[in-house]
């Protein structure tokens, strides 16, 4: 449909629409009415403002679908009561909108780019807030991928072939046969049977634009979705079947190679849904999705926060800019969860970062992927205080301060494999860059802590039973030890196979990161831009250490997250006992102690008390007499608590952004 489909009379005699104002005290919506039409004939719509509520009964449909430019509009026809005016949409809603209608009947649809004023900010800010109620309560979420291309037909026509073979558990993330003659179907042993046309067709069925949304993820709150690409629909639950099944099951190398690492990654979180992930989480698996206003990195997301977090949600207000609504929202994180643990996704990129530097910037991709299973505070709350808009202020210790740092040059995780010959190179060449050759070679103990800190701490004797799906240290310390004492022309066949074994891990933790070493000897990963007089630290309330740079007058700008060998809390209450690994599994019994094996002889500060309770296994909770509050925060890792125990505590003021002036100062203090 374009302009020229309208008539001349029509165009000249309307007028542009005019919304009403929404009353927010009735919790007024819009509703669309797509007024019924044959195909290739003009799209007529109605708009209607309705009382809403969850138990309204109000019967509608919502639609999920891609924005597209906001360049060349196309007008549509409003019909009023009394004339007919015209409203802009983009062209990928305008080529929807025949798709939509039904010949004989209105459709009545809720379109968020039409039924909400979207020139009107505090209109805007307020209908964002009903989101999660509007695609709750919607009979059902139609996705529009758009119009038919020469293979849309067959790649949907490969995903209901697919879907009818398996289905996929996403809780327990496992491929079933829906018959025992579908049994090679699951079998995750054997790459799914697609012909090489189905192959490029699902590829280009996935590679639609609407996959790389963030938006859509609101259709996890839908009890109904249809998916619709131009006039051939399926359910949503078959594409969750077809992507599961490419992504538990060996990827041919064909698709492999139309699909890059991170669009797989992107469609699977996606496909799983927000399940069970707390906030943070949610942020990691999403930053791939696409937005078009910074600001919806969070607003999108709050809707599909857990019960339990519901309260970290702040009202969107889209005249604040997107600094402005990160800085708030970080603050109210910080004062609402007692943590710090939001610090390890700021990630400093060479434009200027945020200011203050205590406040991600969610507006730009992060580059580097979450250290997993770590526990560096413990199960500690942060004593964070703020002063003013700018200043934040923790406490936690020093691990070491950075004395040699050198980059990783590692391929990024989409571009054609390297070879494992370039791989091993580049551990040969950081190992003699930081001078660490001759120390992992002499001193197994240490080569042992170079090995963890190269898996992120995430080894498979941290699983008790040890896991077969994460690397074993000895196997990687035997590995290196050779390697490092080889020429790389005897790099062989078999050390190819070893390194093929944890190289994914390789790429997860050290990519776009620094192999530094401390003063104190201590070795760790941390941002790519550290250099020497950098601290690492462990903060009270954050799971992951912090790389901090000085900046004087005890002033720190956040680098971003670090590891190093020993994050299990040992920083506060000394290492754990020989036979317990994280979180806290007792590796002689195999049974999981809900309270750190460490504490259990120091005694609860006065008006504390424990509470044990079972959901899907036993959990500890803490109860301060008076006001029962309850918090999985163990009080006896507090700032007193902790100082009784001899523990020497520092305070770190968290503020500037690194200027000129900042680095003369740094400077300064290296000296």
């Amino acid at each position: 449909m374009d302009n020229e489909s309208l008539s001349s009379s029509e165009l000249s005699m309307s007028r542009p629409y005019t919304y009403s104002i929404l009353d927010e005290n009735k919790q007024e919506i819009r509703l669309l009415a797509i007024l019924p039409g044959t195909f290739g004939t003009d799209i007529r719509v109605s708009l209607e403002t309705k009382a809403f509520a969850q138990d309204s009964g109000l019967i509608f449909e919502a639609l999920s679908y891609t924005w597209g430019s906001p360049t060349n509009p196309i007008e549509i026809l409003v019909e009023g009561s009394s004339e007919t005016a015209t409203l802009k949409v983009t062209q990928n809603l305008a080529e929807a909108l025949p798709y939509l209608r039904y010949e004989d009947r209105p459709r009545i649809v809720w379109i968020d780019a039409i039924c909400v004023n979207q020139h009107d900010l505090a209109e805007r800010s307020s209908q964002v807030k009903r989101m999660a109620d509007i695609y709750s309560s919607a009979s059902r979420v139609v996705v529009w991928l758009g119009p038919e291309s020469d293979d849309s037909a067959l790649g949907i026509s490969c995903c209901e072939k697919v879907s009818s073979h398996i289905t996929v558990d996403w809780n327990l993330q496992t491929i079933s046969p829906r018959s025992e003659k579908d049994l090679n179907w699951a079998d995750k042993d054997q790459n799914p049977p697609f012909l090489e046309s189905e192959i490029i067709a699902l590829s280009n069925l996935f590679h639609r634009d609407w996959f790389s949304r963030l938006w859509i993820w609101q259709v996890h709150l839908a009890p109904n979705i249809m998916v619709l690409c131009g006039s051939r629909s399926t359910s949503w639950a078959t594409i969750q079947d077809t992507v599961g099944s490419i992504y538990l099951k060996p990827r041919s190398q064909s698709f492999s190679n139309l699909m890059s690492r991170s669009h797989q990654g992107l469609l699977y979180d996606l496909c799983r849904g927000p399940r069970e992930f707390v906030f943070e989480q949610l942020i990691e698996i999403t930053k791939f999705s696409l937005c078009s206003d910074p600001r919806d990195r969070l607003y999108a997301l709050f809707s599909l926060l857990k019960d339990e977090e519901k309260e970290l949600a702040i009202v969107p207000n889209y005249s604040k800019t997107p600094a402005e609504t990160f800085r708030d929202f970080t603050r109210h994180y910080i004062q609402c969860k007692k943590e710090l643990q939001f610090l390890s996704t700021i990630e400093v990129h060479d434009e200027k970062p945020m200011d203050p530097s205590w406040v991600p910037d969610w507006s730009k991709l992060r580059v580097t992927k979450a250290f997993e299973t770590l526990m560096a505070s413990g199960l500690s709350a942060a004593p964070a205080t703020f002063e003013g808009d700018g200043v934040l202020k923790v406490v936690g210790v020093t691990i070491g301060i950075i004395d040699k740092a050198e980059a990783f040059r590692l391929p990024t995780p989409d571009s054609p494999k390297s070879s494992m010959l370039d791989y091993a190179s580049e551990l040969q060449g950081i190992t003699q860059a930081t001078k660490l050759g001759p120390l992992l070679l002499s001193n197994a103990q240490k080569l042992g802590e170079f090995c963890r800190v190269l898996l992120g701490n995430n080894f498979s004797q941290l699983y008790v039973p040890a896991s077969p799906n994460y690397p074993r240290v000895e196997d990687i310390k035997r590995f290196l030890k050779d390697l490092l004492s080889i020429n790389l022309e005897n790099f062989g066949e078999a050390s190819k196979n070893v390194m093929e074994t944890w190289k994914d891990s390789l790429e997860r933790y050290c990519y776009n990161r620094s192999l530094v070493k401390c003063t104190n000897g201590a070795i760790g990963l941390a941002p790519k831009c550290a250099q020497p007089g950098d601290k690492l630290v462990v903060l009270l309330g954050c799971d992951t250490a912090m790389a901090l740079r000085p900046c004087g007058s005890a002033i720190h700008q956040v680098l971003g997250d670090a590891s190093y060998d020993g994050m299990d809390g040992s920083a506060f209450p000394g290492p754990l006992p020989e036979n317990f690994r994280l979180v806290f599994l007792d590796e002689k019994t195999g049974k999981f102690d809900p309270e750190d094996p460490r504490l259990k002889k120091v005694q609860l500060p006065s008006g504390w008390r424990k509470s044990r309770y079972t959901y899907g296994g036993e959990e500890l909770l803490f109860v301060r007499d008076g006001n029962d509050e309850e918090t999985w925060c163990d009080p006896r890792l507090s700032v007193e608590a902790l100082e009784s125990q001899g523990v020497e505590l520092e305070s770190y003021t968290i503020l500037m952004v690194l200027t000129q002036v900042n680095k003369e100062l740094h400077k300064g203090a290296q000296n």
